[in-house]
């Protein structure tokens, strides 16, 4: 199996279920990758656009300055074949994962993958053929933006206390942009916290 454990890039989004009203996003930061061996710089920005796309097709709809929490794309390719025939095809197949984390505090809130299955005249093609036949659509792919956005309003109601303590601790110490950062990080989808945040 080839599995590629991306070194990443952040480019911030902001996130927003369907069934959400303005007021309940989640800024997400859309972590791709930079450079990477296996892949050609055209495929990195075509696995960038999937995830992009993934997340569009469930809401996004503005930029995260201060977003903790990120979606991490991992591609397993596993299967690798040629078919002869009037022209000689290679098959790719492999899988597409996505984590939903808090970067800072390494909590996952969410997980999901889907199938990946491409052709082409050289593999080259074939793994951006696979990179592009995701389904952004899926339902599947809508519980998995609707459960991380649950998971993170109870991390952050759990957690608003320390949250807001730390936050005054720094800023007692005159870490004052640090204790900024930190209460912006506080989305808004955790709506109590995010109120007691902003005062």
């Amino acid at each position: 199996a080839l599995l590629l454990l991306l070194a990443f890039a952040a480019g911030s989004l902001l996130a927003q279920p369907s069934d959400l009203d303005d007021l309940a996003r989640v800024s997400l930061s859309v972590v791709t990758p930079e450079s990477h061996s296996a892949l050609s710089e055209a495929q990195l920005s075509s696995l960038r656009n999937t995830v992009v796309r993934m997340v569009t097709a469930n809401g996004i709809s503005g930029d995260g300055i201060f977003a903790d929490i990120a979606i991490f794309p991992v591609v397993d390719l596993y299967d690798k074949r040629t078919v002869e025939g009037m022209r000689t095809l290679t098959v790719i197949q492999g899988e597409l994962s996505l984590f939903v984390k808090n970067v800072v505090q390494n909590v996952t809130f969410a997980s999901f993958s889907t199938p990946l299955r491409g052709q082409g005249t050289s593999e080259r093609q074939a793994v951006t053929s696979a990179l592009r036949s995701v389904d952004a659509d899926s339902r599947a792919a809508a519980d998995f933006f609707d459960t991380a956005r649950l998971r993170i309003a109870d991390y952050y109601a759990e957690e608003c206390d320390r949250l807001l303590t730390e936050a005054q601790t720094l800023t007692t110490a005159q870490f004052y942009d640090e204790a900024f950062g930190s209460v912006m990080s506080i989305p808004d989808v955790a709506s109590d916290c995010h109120a007691r945040a902003q005062r």
